[in-house]
């Protein structure tokens, strides 16, 4: 009875390791780590990239990682939330997006001096450029990765009383793992469609007035455009912001009427830069910690 217990973990762990033998042999065994002074890992909690961070540093190779998304401390022992990224995080050094990153990172007790800001990964190459307020009546809902869906029916559902309140219209912009009818059964007819998915996100943020979103990365990359937003937050496990108490926030889907009717200011914008974006020069950050490996 104990080793049908055990039987499943010690296959999977079997398979891993056979995965990573035939990964070495056939990847790994054919790279010199000498050749190079800097190994830059895309997410070194992945069982590859993180093989190839240990590989190098056995070397003497010094390896960093990069932040693809908005990553938070543990908060319970279910993925999304068990801040997997800094609590695996192996690299020398961790080239994170802002000041929000850092401090989660302290309430998960890494070693900060690691942590290196840089901005936000997805504006490498561009230049700064903040959106447009079009004046159109028109408001987007940013709709978040599917483990956040009770969170998305009340983004829908507050929406729709936004929109009966003041006459506005409103977008879906959808998670990619979304179908585009998925909501179809609980917008309300102020809605006009979905946004082209894979669109920049300067061109959608010219779309709209303002953004309604909850724990989506997507809130950061709007913040950094100049762009309004009005966030949902119940201070719960799954609200990756709730500590962030600065911008506009409703906790009910009836509470974003008055949130709204209180206008967007310039202060919390430049708040919630600080917190969510720290760096605008993004390409000059990259270079100035990259370039001595080059």
């Amino acid at each position: 009875m104990m080793f049908r217990k055990y039987y499943v973990p010690i296959i999977l762990i079997l398979l891993l390791i056979i995965y990573i033998f035939f990964f070495y042999k056939n990847v790994a065994s054919r790279i010199n780590p000498s050749r190079y002074n800097l190994l830059l890992a895309f997410y070194d909690s992945s069982l590859c990239e993180g093989f190839m961070v240990e590989y190098f540093k056995m070397r003497g190779v010094k390896t960093a990682t990069l932040q693809h998304g908005i990553f938070s401390a543990f908060r319970e022992n279910e993925l999304i939330n068990s801040g997997v990224e800094p609590r695996t995080f192996h690299s020398d050094y961790f080239l994170c997006w802002n000041k929000f990153t850092l401090n989660e990172a302290q309430k998960q007790g890494c070693a900060t001096e690691k942590f290196l800001m840089c901005g936000i990964l997805g504006y490498v190459g561009t230049q700064y450029l903040p959106c447009n307020n079009p004046s159109n009546k028109l408001f987007g809902v940013v709709i978040g990765h599917p483990s956040f869906e009770s969170e998305n029916l009340i983004l829908i559902e507050g929406a729709n009383i936004l929109a009966q309140q003041t006459g506005y219209k409103y977008y879906l912009k959808l998670h990619p793992s979304y179908k585009e009818d998925y909501f179809a059964d609980k917008v309300s007819s102020a809605f006009v469609g979905v946004v082209k998915k894979g669109i920049p996100m300067i061109d959608y943020a010219n779309m709209v007035e303002f953004s309604v979103c909850g724990s989506s990365s997507v809130f950061a990359e709007l913040v950094y455009l100049n762009h309004n937003t009005i966030r949902h937050s119940d201070n719960s496990i799954t609200d990756k912001f709730r500590d962030v108490k600065c911008g506009k926030i409703f906790d009910s889907p009836e509470g974003i009427v008055s949130v709204f009717g209180n206008g967007f200011n310039t202060e919390d914008q430049s708040a919630l830069f600080d917190e969510l974006c720290t760096i605008k020069e993004i390409d000059k950050e990259y270079k100035k910690i990259l370039e001595p490996y080059s």
